[in-house]
């Protein structure tokens, strides 16, 4: 299954990357209905901008809990992990995804900072009246791409302008706010910050915790106490549980083998690759992956 097609239902429509050229690095989701899967990990290459505007969910990215609610925002960096822990029957969510270099493409990354900022506080609460402003943009967005009556090229320019006005207004609320006063998790300290960053690069290496702090000139005790002060869980455990979500998505979402995937892993031994699965999830790969 492909990534982009892992977080949608059959009532979930997307843009047909064939008909507009230029916006290849852009997806479009109308899924006011769309059964989102709970306890399920994702990754998806695109940054994603959802807008919730019913209902409420617990959403973790990256290994961190975070609330989304009626008129908020939320902004996902590209191949991070989500995984969606609860949320209301009514939730809907009005989603755009698009790539890095489509942000590059319009100059607001430079100009704004924006992606910097969203890593910080990925989910902000806006004033109804802001909402309002976001949900007229996402739906000229969709009105200008289903209508038929302009030139495509024409039509392309229209919606790439939308695009740029839709994340400047984002923009425009991010920098209103006190970043240094959110209530954030990921960045509760430079250390634990450090070191998330730091299993995000090197999971496939090596996940032991030496090798952590020595990559943060730190003893291994004295990472360990930051990890579990600042989250409660010990440097160990966010380590393992990062590598678990990652093999997780590999085996929902590709067609690898489990000994393609503890080769990726770098384990001694499909053997021992299976071993510490099963510890950690109570399943095989394989059991995983049909279940």
């Amino acid at each position: 299954m492909n990534k982009k097609e892992i977080w949608k239902s059959k009532q979930t429509t997307r843009l047909d990357l064939k008909k507009l050229g230029y916006l290849n690095n852009f997806i479009l989701l109308k899924n006011p209905d769309a059964e989102y899967r709970v306890n399920e990990p994702y990754v998806f290459e695109e940054i994603t901008f959802a807008l919730c505007t019913k209902g409420y969910a617990s959403i973790k990215i990256n290994m961190e809990e975070y609330a989304i609610e009626e008129e908020s925002i939320l902004i996902i960096p590209s191949d991070h992990l989500i995984e969606l822990i609860s949320k209301s029957d009514d939730l809907e969510l009005k989603t755009l995804f698009f790539s890095f270099d489509f942000i590059s493409d319009l100059n607001l990354h430079n100009r704004y900072g924006i992606i910097e900022k969203t890593l910080r506080t990925p989910s902000l609460k806006v004033s109804q009246k802001d909402m309002y402003i976001l949900i007229e943009f996402h739906s000229l967005i969709l009105h200008l791409y289903d209508s038929d009556s302009d030139d495509v090229t024409l039509r392309e320019s229209m919606i790439k302008g939308v695009l740029s006005g839709y994340l400047t207004k984002i923009s425009s609320l991010y920098m209103s706010i006190d970043l240094n006063q959110s209530k954030i998790q990921v960045d509760k300290n430079n250390v634990m910050k450090q070191f998330i960053d730091l299993i995000g690069i090197y999971h496939k290496e090596d996940r032991t915790v030496n090798f952590y702090a020595d990559k943060m000139n730190m003893t291994a005790r004295g990472l360990s106490q930051n990890v579990y002060k600042a989250t409660g869980k010990t440097a160990l455990v966010w380590i393992n549980d990062f590598v678990i979500t990652k093999i997780k998505v590999l085996l929902r979402t590709t067609n690898l083998t489990a000994t393609q995937i503890s080769d990726e892993y770098n384990f001694p031994t499909p053997s021992l690759f299976g071993r510490f699965f099963k510890k950690h999830t109570g399943l095989t790969p394989n059991d995983f992956r049909h279940s």
